[in-house]
C-alpha cells in the first residue's frame, strides 16, 4: 500500500514539476536502483479448485441431502442460515527490487529479486433447521474457521535490457529476465460439525444433534521452477537522477512439482503423511446424488478410495501492470 501511494505521488509530481533534461557533456550515472510493485490477476487455474471442492462438499452433504429428505417425505421443511462465503484467489501484488548497470549507452544488465503471493481466507458457519413429517425437529451446524489457502513465490533474477536514453525527460527500455522460482503452497483448515453421523443416508435422517466432529488439516508443499519475463518500461525523470516509471510485464512462472508434509487431527486421532502434490479425484455416491470432484492435494492417506488423476504445477504466469521509483548513481 505504501509503495503504491509513493508511485501515485510520483506521478502527480511528474505532472506538476518540470523535469531536468540531460545536458550535453554531463557524465551519465551507470548504476540505477529500482523498487517496484505490480497488480496482477490470477488466471483460472487448479489452485482455486481446493476451495471449490469444499463448497461443493458442503452443498452435497447438507443442501442436496436435506432437499432429498424433503422430497421423499421425511422432512416437512428445512431452513439454511449461512454466514460467510467460500473465497478463492482473485489477484495479488508482486513487489521487487532491482539494481541495473549501464554497460553501454543502450545496453543494461540487471540483478534483482521479486516476491509474489496470494492468500484466500474463508470463515464460514451454517445452521440447518429440520422439521420432520412426524412433528419433531432438530438442528445441524457446521463451521470452517478458518479455511486458508496461500501460494507464495520468490525469485532472484538477472536481466538484459535495451535502453533508449532520456529525451525531454522521458526514456524507454525493454528487457528479458530469468531466474529460479521458489514456490510454496499451504492449505490450512479447522472445522466443527454438530449433528452428524458416521454416514449420510436416508436411513439416518434423525441425526443425533449432540454428536460432533471436529478437527484440523494442514498440507504444505514446496518446489523450484523457472521464471522467465519480458518487461517494458516508460520512465520520467523528476530530477537528473531520480524518477518514476510505468511497466508492463509478461511472465512465464511455474513450479512443475511440489511436495511436503501434511497432517489431519480428526476427533482426537492424528494422521500424518509426506507426499507429492497432485490432482486428487474424490467420488461420493449416495442415494440422493453422486458428487465427483478434482482438486489439488498431497493427502493420499486418509481417503483410500481417492485416485490421483494428474500432476499439480503451481502456475503463477500472467501479465502484470505496475510501476515504481528509481535512483541513478
Amino acid at each position: 500500500m505504501k509503495l503504491r501511494f509513493l508511485i501515485i505521488a510520483g506521478v502527480i509530481l511528474a505532472v506538476a514539476v518540470p523535469g531536468r533534461s540531460q545536458t550535453s557533456g554531463e557524465r551519465t550515472p551507470r548504476f540505477q536502483f529500482e523498487v517496484f510493485g505490480f497488480g496482477a490477476t490470477l488466471r483460472e487455474n487448479s489452485v482455486n479448485k481446493a476451495v471449490g471442492f469444499q463448497s461443493d462438499r458442503q452443498s452435497f452433504f447438507y443442501n442436496t441431502y436435506l432437499s432429498y429428505l424433503y422430497n421423499v417425505g421425511v422432512l416437512s421443511s428445512w431452513k439454511e442460515t449461512v454466514e460467510g462465503t467460500w473465497t478463492g484467489f482473485e489477484s495479488f501484488y508482486p513487489l521487487g527490487i532491482r539494481l541495473k548497470y549501464n554497460i553501454s549507452e543502450h545496453i543494461i544488465i540487471s540483478l534483482g529479486a521479486e516476491r509474489l503471493g496470494a492468500k484466500a481466507t474463508t470463515n464460514l458457519s451454517g445452521i440447518y433447521d429440520r422439521n420432520y413429517a412426524d412433528g419433531s425437529a432438530d438442528q445441524l451446524s457446521l463451521e470452517f474457521k478458518p479455511f486458508e489457502l496461500s501460494v507464495t513465490g520468490w525469485t532472484p533474477m538477472i536481466g538484459v535490457h535495451i535502453y533508449e536514453p532520456a529525451k525531454e525527460n522521458w526514456s524507454a527500455e525493454g528487457g528479458v529476465l530469468i531466474g529460479p522460482l521458489f514456490g510454496r503452497i499451504v492449505s490450512d483448515s479447522s472445522w466443527l460439525e454438530r449433528g452428524v453421523a458416521t454416514a449420510f443416508n436416508e436411513e439416518s435422517a434423525h441425526l443425533d444433534p449432540s454428536r460432533t466432529s471436529q478437527g484440523t488439516t494442514r498440507m504444505e508443499g514446496t518446489g523450484v521452477g523457472i521464471c522467465l519475463e519480458a518487461e517494458g518500461h516508460l520512465s520520467f525523470f523528476l530530477t537528473r537522477n531520480i524518477g518514476i516509471f510505468g511497466a508492463v510485464n509478461i511472465g512465464f512462472r511455474t513450479v512443475p512439482k511440489l511436495s511436503g508434509p501434511g497432517h489431519e487431527i480428526r476427533d482426537g486421532i492424528t494422521t500424518e503423511w509426506d507426499g507429492e502434490w497432485g490432482i486428487k479425484k474424490t467420488t461420493y455416491q449416495r442415494a440422493w446424488e453422486t458428487l465427483t470432484s478434482e482438486y489439488p492435494s498431497n493427502d493420499w492417506t486418509t481417503d483410500p478410495t481417492a485416485v490421483r488423476t494428474g500432476n499439480f504445477p503451481l502456475d503463477l504466469s500472467g501479465i502484470w501492470i505496475g510501476g515504481g521509483l528509481f535512483v541513478r548513481f
